[in-house]
């Protein structure tokens, strides 16, 4: 009461108002990026985004130069390879439960549709990391036994 009048809780008991929740979202943030940066200067050097990607790319590079002339030197490797390659792919996308991203919901874009199962499930039923990896590691040895074919029809 002021001055004699009754006044109105502004939020109902038990819950929090939105200015306390905005302000701690920004304080969170505000937190969040500077751990981010004293994380980060704390590392030690940072390398430079080129040779990260270097680090990453010569593995998939060797595997599919040395695929490629095994399948070369080995006759039945030459159509081994691309058909294995097709079936890495497909059985990772099975156990990576891509299906599940397939629902019976009316047709919708996709947004909307993976907002709905991050929504239903806290995140993507899938995962999208083993198909991810599938595709890549499928598709290298797919590729090899098709430049295989190539280089041995050319010679």
């Amino acid at each position: 009461m002021k001055d004699g009048t009754p006044t109105a809780r502004k939020v109902p008991k038990g819950r929090v108002s939105w200015e306390r929740v905005k302000a701690k979202d920004e304080k969170s943030t505000w937190e969040r990026s500077y751990e981010a940066k004293v994380g980060r200067e704390s590392e030690g050097p940072m390398m430079p985004d080129w040779m990260k990607l270097r680090k990453v790319i010569l593995p998939f590079v060797a595997l599919f130069v040395i695929l490629t002339v095994l399948a070369f030197l080995i006759e039945p490797l030459r159509y081994i390879f691309p058909l294995s390659g097709i079936v890495i792919m497909i059985v990772t996308y099975f156990l990576g439960g891509g299906l599940s991203e397939w629902h019976s919901v009316p047709p919708t874009t996709t947004i909307s549709a993976k907002s709905m199962l991050e929504y239903r499930y806290g995140e993507s039923a899938s995962d999208w990391d083993m198909i991810t990896a599938g595709f890549i590691i499928g598709g290298v040895v797919f590729l090899s036994g098709v430049l295989a074919i190539l280089t041995a029809a050319l010679f």
